[in-house]
This record gives C-alpha cells, sequence and structure tokens, in this order.
C-alpha cells in the first residue's frame, strides 16, 4: 500500500490474500471527513488485494450470531482459511 500505514480492527492472513475486519462506531463514521478516509482506506487496501469487511455497531451488537458470523467463514473459504469445515 505504499508508503501508507493502516492500524485495522482485524487482519486475518490467508493463503489466497488478506482480509481487514472492521467494526465501525457510528459516532466516528457520522463526521464525513472520517468517513472519507476510510473510503481512501478501503481502496488502497483492495488495490493490494485485500477484502475488506465491515460491520456497522448494531450488526455487531444485535445481529452478530445471524450475520456477522455467518459472512466470516464464506470469505475464510474464499481467501484459502478453511477448506470445506463448518465454523
Amino acid at each position: 500500500m505504499g508508503d501508507n500505514r493502516y492500524l485495522l480492527d482485524f487482519a486475518i492472513f490467508c493463503v489466497n490474500g488478506e482480509i481487514d475486519v472492521e467494526t465501525e462506531g457510528d459516532t466516528y463514521h457520522a463526521n464525513p471527513e472520517r468517513a472519507a478516509l476510510d473510503n481512501d482506506r478501503n481502496n488502497n487496501l483492495e488495490s493490494a488485494d485485500w477484502k475488506v469487511l465491515r460491520f456497522s455497531t448494531e450488526q455487531v451488537r444485535e445481529g452478530k450470531s445471524r450475520y456477522c458470523v455467518q459472512q466470516l467463514p464464506l470469505y475464510f473459504t474464499q481467501r484459502g482459511v478453511i477448506n470445506g469445515a463448518n465454523v
């Protein structure tokens, strides 16, 4: 990612590429300037072949078992972490 360095919530290093899992703070992203910085970061990470997953505060608090937990194995399988195993 060139000279850019990022602090990621969760960085997962896989056989076929990396995954950045971000948990969004609603207050932080209410600021348009901060949201724009995250967009730049996403674009830089994805251009370096990272997959970026973002979960909102509501998804983490209210829907982690029915949404977040179900999404992660799909990306792990694509990126070479899980080989046909159930999580």
